[in-house]
């Protein structure tokens, strides 16, 4: 490795330590982040993640619906709440502690890559491709800056496709562990995303079965070890019961728009139809320097986990940017390879790297006419902006004023779960969707009118007139941000404060 290779490494490191950790703790908690957060903190009282901490009561659709009747979260599995929790543990509770331990998996994430990707072809112009379409991808640096699952499936998606290469290449203890830990990851993480995978590696498995026969029998010995390691979780929260979400009705939908936000957002799909191209006109330039059926059969892996995972997620309940979060490695390892050996002109490929790297002008253009209000923009221009300016929100407001003029022992009556005011007020938060009403005897000590932190908008609530006489109102000035701003999907996320400023009504019981 020369002195330039070495020099352009230590400056891609480096920009990603830059773009994942500058800033951190500017925004406050959304909705779901708080949620982790929360639950994360009743682990570090009670050792595993309660609903209730005899304040507060953590639930999305009412209680007994994502908690089991000793009031133990069982919606979803707990890896993220456990890994939020020793960072509480480390370094207390704080919107930096939240999203640290993400961050560093974020990063240890890049470097897996790039290693990984060096290790399966052996090239440093790919790896340092690898690690550049990686540290500028603003759809991985967005969500791995969160406090929740994200960072953590990325980076079992990258050693998931390191384990098969290892299988591949004979290592069968070596590939047979990464494989069946990574698959373990995502399912303790979200057990929608690692079905997509699962499906991904059949299929790739019987398309090389001539070339390699063993493959399949150490691939369905560590499906069933996987299958083993699941079933703690399975028999403790019984998971079916949420399969009445699951349908087809808006499979066609789905499948549009998980498309859609690949190719705006992770890898224009337009690359993906060089190696077909190229496979007529004799493009590719041969892996002479690698073991070339690894590398092609780790590649076919690659290949099949996209439309398997969008199967998957085409009958999955709503659609979601988070559920494709771990295919940007696959993606991104897949377009370096298809930018390294198929596009021989150098000048050609450097250019368009750059393009790829700095704007989206090719997903724009050649999307025409489905681009719909995707215009162009330089994303990753926009987000080192975003992350060295100070943003300030509706929520933020709202907890200021709350800190300044309520007690952490007060209560507050609200028409959403409000997880971001429980974590930064410490109040008693009464979500008025499960609450039986207001009774004049027991009052609550503030009125939300509408909520400060909720992702949908609802029209303000009208307080009954009788309660009037007992309340007084108090007028909020607050920025005009969208709900979602602070949501990690590139379509709906806020970059920057809004200038315009709104009205909020709460009321403040008289004392």
């Amino acid at each position: 490795m020369n002195a330039k290779t070495m020099l352009a490494y230590g400056a891609l490191v480096l920009l990603a330590v830059f773009a994942l950790f500058y800033n951190l703790g500017d925004r406050l908690l959304w909705g779901d982040e708080a949620e982790t957060a929360l639950l994360a903190a009743n682990i570090t009282k009670f050792g595993v993640p309660k609903v209730t901490d005899g304040k507060n009561y953590i639930t999305l659709m009412g209680r007994g619906h994502d908690s089991n009747k000793n009031h133990i979260w069982v919606w979803s599995p707990w890896l993220d709440e456990y890994v939020t929790a020793a960072s509480f543990y480390l370094f207390g509770k704080s919107t930096f502690a939240a999203r640290f331990p993400f961050v560093l998996i974020g990063l240890f994430s890049v470097l897996s890559l790039a290693l990984i990707a060096h290790r399966i072809y052996r090239n440093h112009e790919l790896t340092i491709l690898v690690l550049l379409l990686c540290v500028t991808n603003v759809s991985f640096l967005l969500h791995a800056r969160q406090c929740r699952y994200y960072a953590v499936v990325i980076l079992a998606q990258i050693w998931l496709v390191y384990g098969y290469e290892r299988l591949i290449s004979g290592q069968l203890k070596r590939g047979g562990f990464y494989l069946v830990f990574a698959l373990a990851v995502q399912f303790y993480c979200n057990y929608i995303v690692v079905l997509g995978n699962v499906l991904g590696l059949c299929i790739s498995t019987v398309l090389v079965y001539r070339r390699n026969p063993r493959l399949l029998r150490s691939v369905l010995i560590c499906l069933g070890g996987f299958a083993v390691l699941t079933i703690p979780w399975l028999v403790y929260a019984q998971p079916w019961h949420q399969s009445k979400h699951i349908g087809l009705h808006s499979f066609g939908t789905n499948i549009f728009y998980y498309l859609s936000e690949v190719h705006f957002h992770i890898v224009p799909l337009v690359l993906l139809l060089i190696p077909p191209i190229g496979y007529f006109l004799n493009w590719r330039r041969p892996l002479t320097h690698v073991a070339t059926s690894a590398a092609k059969d780790t590649e076919i892996l690659l290949w099949m986990l996209i439309p398997s995972q969008l199967l998957i997620l085409g009958a999955a309940p709503g659609n979601y940017f988070r559920y494709i979060v771990l295919l940007v490695p696959v993606l991104i390892l897949l377009a370096s390879v298809i930018l390294v050996y198929y596009l021989r002109p150098r000048v050609v490929r450097y250019l368009l790297i750059v393009v790829l790297c700095l704007s989206n002008v090719i997903a724009v253009f050649s999307a025409y006419p489905f681009r719909g209000l995707h215009t162009v923009s330089m994303p990753f221009v926009q987000f080192i902006r975003e992350i060295t300016s100070s943003y300030e929100d509706r929520l933020e407001d709202v907890v200021s004023y709350l800190r300044e003029n309520a007690e952490p022992d007060e209560s507050l009556f609200v028409f959403d779960p409000e997880f971001p005011l429980i974590f930064y007020s410490g109040m008693r938060v009464i979500d008025a969707r499960f609450s039986k009403g207001l009774n004049v005897r027991d009052l609550p000590d503030w009125i939300f009118t509408e909520s400060a932190s909720g992702v949908f908008s609802y029209p303000p609530m009208q307080l009954p007139k009788p309660l009037l006489r007992y309340y007084k109102s108090v007028t909020l000035t607050v920025h005009d941000t969208p709900r979602n701003g602070c949501r990690p999907a590139p379509d709906v996320h806020t970059s920057f404060t809004s200038a315009k400023l709104t009205k909020m009504v709460i009321y403040k019981k008289v004392r």
